[in-house]
């Protein structure tokens, strides 16, 4: 079964948030740029943009850093 859900093109609110809860997933990304932490909703993840343009080093940097973060 799907646990995991996407917002399509990363838009949400509240009342989908909440149904997104009610359909019983466990976590649910959103279009906002970051890292997820411990903390974190797990209905309203951020994300790290990865594209055929991100070079290796700053892929790494990327996930292993907190590059994000400064964003």
């Amino acid at each position: 079964s799907i646990k995991d859900f996407c917002y399509p093109f990363g838009l949400f609110n509240e009342k989908l948030i909440d149904a997104v809860e009610e359909a019983r997933y466990i976590t649910a990304t959103t279009m906002r740029r970051g890292r997820a932490l411990p903390l974190s909703n797990k209905l309203t993840l951020p994300r790290i943009p990865i594209t055929h343009h991100t070079l290796p080093h700053l892929f790494l940097a990327k996930i292993l850093t907190k590059y994000e973060d400064k964003r």
